[in-house]
Protein backbone atom coordinates (compact mmCIF):
# COMPACT_ATOMS: atom_id res chain seq x y z
CA UNK A 1 0.00 0.00 0.00
CA UNK A 2 1.19 3.25 -0.95
CA UNK A 3 -0.65 6.23 1.65
CA UNK A 4 -1.29 9.70 0.96
CA UNK A 5 -0.54 10.90 4.65
CA UNK A 6 -2.98 14.14 5.78
CA UNK A 7 -1.53 17.25 7.48
CA UNK A 8 2.19 17.11 8.30
CA UNK A 9 1.79 13.38 9.36
CA UNK A 10 4.80 11.03 7.18
CA UNK A 11 6.57 7.85 6.60
CA UNK A 12 4.62 5.12 4.99
CA UNK A 13 2.41 4.10 7.37
CA UNK A 14 1.48 8.07 8.42
CA UNK A 15 2.57 7.66 11.80
CA UNK A 16 5.34 10.34 11.88
CA UNK A 17 4.62 13.87 12.67
CA UNK A 18 6.28 16.34 11.14
CA UNK A 19 9.25 18.45 13.58
CA UNK A 20 6.92 21.67 14.89
CA UNK A 21 3.53 20.30 14.54
CA UNK A 22 1.25 18.96 17.57
CA UNK A 23 0.19 15.11 16.99
CA UNK A 24 -2.44 15.94 19.08
CA UNK A 25 -3.90 18.13 16.91
CA UNK A 26 -3.28 15.41 14.27
CA UNK A 27 -0.40 17.19 12.73
CA UNK A 28 -2.39 20.08 11.58
CA UNK A 29 -0.86 22.91 14.06
CA UNK A 30 2.00 24.28 15.66
CA UNK A 31 3.44 22.43 18.24
CA UNK A 32 5.08 23.73 22.15
CA UNK A 33 7.77 26.41 21.05
CA UNK A 34 6.77 26.36 17.35
CA UNK A 35 4.94 29.27 15.70
CA UNK A 36 3.17 29.44 12.21
CA UNK A 37 4.77 32.34 10.47
CA UNK A 38 1.82 31.99 7.25
CA UNK A 39 -1.87 32.76 7.97
CA UNK A 40 -2.97 31.35 4.92
CA UNK A 41 -0.99 27.72 5.90
CA UNK A 42 0.59 25.99 8.55
CA UNK A 43 4.01 26.40 8.02
CA UNK A 44 5.69 26.09 11.63
CA UNK A 45 8.78 27.49 12.71
CA UNK A 46 10.87 26.93 15.70
CA UNK A 47 10.92 30.18 18.11
CA UNK A 48 14.26 31.54 18.86
CA UNK A 49 15.37 34.15 21.41
CA UNK A 50 17.92 36.06 18.89
CA UNK A 51 16.06 36.06 15.84
CA UNK A 52 12.74 36.50 16.98
CA UNK A 53 13.47 38.76 20.51
CA UNK A 54 16.60 40.38 19.61
CA UNK A 55 18.40 38.54 22.08
CA UNK A 56 16.84 40.64 24.65
CA UNK A 57 14.69 38.62 26.24
CA UNK A 58 15.43 35.96 29.20
CA UNK A 59 12.96 33.44 27.25
CA UNK A 60 10.85 33.52 23.78
CA UNK A 61 7.26 31.57 24.21
CA UNK A 62 3.87 31.85 21.86
CA UNK A 63 0.17 33.15 21.91
CA UNK A 64 -1.57 29.95 23.20
CA UNK A 65 -3.31 29.79 19.46
CA UNK A 66 0.66 29.30 18.23
CA UNK A 67 0.20 32.38 15.51
CA UNK A 68 2.33 35.43 17.31
CA UNK A 69 5.97 35.05 19.15
CA UNK A 70 5.81 36.47 23.05
CA UNK A 71 9.47 38.01 24.25
CA UNK A 72 8.81 38.45 27.48
CA UNK A 73 10.75 41.39 28.72
CA UNK A 74 14.50 40.86 30.29
CA UNK A 75 14.87 43.44 33.05
CA UNK A 76 14.81 46.91 32.21
CA UNK A 77 13.46 46.06 28.08
CA UNK A 78 9.94 46.39 26.73
CA UNK A 79 8.65 46.06 23.38
CA UNK A 80 7.39 43.23 21.09
CA UNK A 81 11.05 42.70 20.54
CA UNK A 82 12.72 43.87 24.13
CA UNK A 83 14.56 46.14 22.48
CA UNK A 84 13.74 49.15 23.68
CA UNK A 85 14.61 50.25 26.96
CA UNK A 86 12.31 50.71 29.66
CA UNK A 87 11.13 54.08 30.59
CA UNK A 88 12.16 55.22 34.09
CA UNK A 89 10.42 55.09 37.31
CA UNK A 90 7.89 52.62 39.21
CA UNK A 91 7.09 49.42 36.66
CA UNK A 92 3.77 50.30 35.17
CA UNK A 93 4.42 49.53 31.56
CA UNK A 94 2.87 46.34 29.95
CA UNK A 95 3.04 44.53 26.41
CA UNK A 96 -0.04 44.90 24.60
CA UNK A 97 -1.02 44.10 20.67
CA UNK A 98 3.48 44.39 20.15
CA UNK A 99 3.08 48.27 22.07
CA UNK A 100 4.15 49.18 25.30
CA UNK A 101 1.36 50.87 27.38
CA UNK A 102 1.85 53.11 30.72
CA UNK A 103 -1.03 51.61 33.40
CA UNK A 104 -2.80 54.67 34.44
CA UNK A 105 -5.65 54.84 36.66
CA UNK A 106 -8.37 56.71 33.98
CA UNK A 107 -7.25 54.29 31.27
CA UNK A 108 -6.65 50.90 33.70
CA UNK A 109 -8.87 51.36 36.69
CA UNK A 110 -11.82 52.68 38.48
CA UNK A 111 -10.31 56.58 39.30
CA UNK A 112 -12.57 56.54 42.36
CA UNK A 113 -11.65 53.22 43.50
CA UNK A 114 -7.98 53.20 43.23
CA UNK A 115 -5.42 54.85 45.00
CA UNK A 116 -1.95 53.26 42.93
CA UNK A 117 -2.01 50.93 39.78
CA UNK A 118 1.28 49.50 38.92
CA UNK A 119 2.39 46.65 36.19
CA UNK A 120 2.73 42.93 37.63
CA UNK A 121 3.44 39.70 35.08
CA UNK A 122 2.19 41.97 32.02
CA UNK A 123 -1.36 42.89 33.82
CA UNK A 124 -2.14 46.45 34.92
CA UNK A 125 -3.11 45.70 38.56
CA UNK A 126 -5.50 48.42 40.46
CA UNK A 127 -4.79 48.72 44.25
CA UNK A 128 -7.75 50.30 45.97
CA UNK A 129 -8.16 52.95 48.32
CA UNK A 130 -7.82 52.55 52.03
Amino acid sequence: CDCDCSNKWSSSDCSVCATGYDPASDCATCDVGYVSVSPLTVNCVQCDIATDCGGNAHSVTTTPDRTARLCPWSPGRIGASCSLCRPTGPNRYIEEAGQYIQCTIPTRCTPTGTDVVTADNGVCVCNCKD
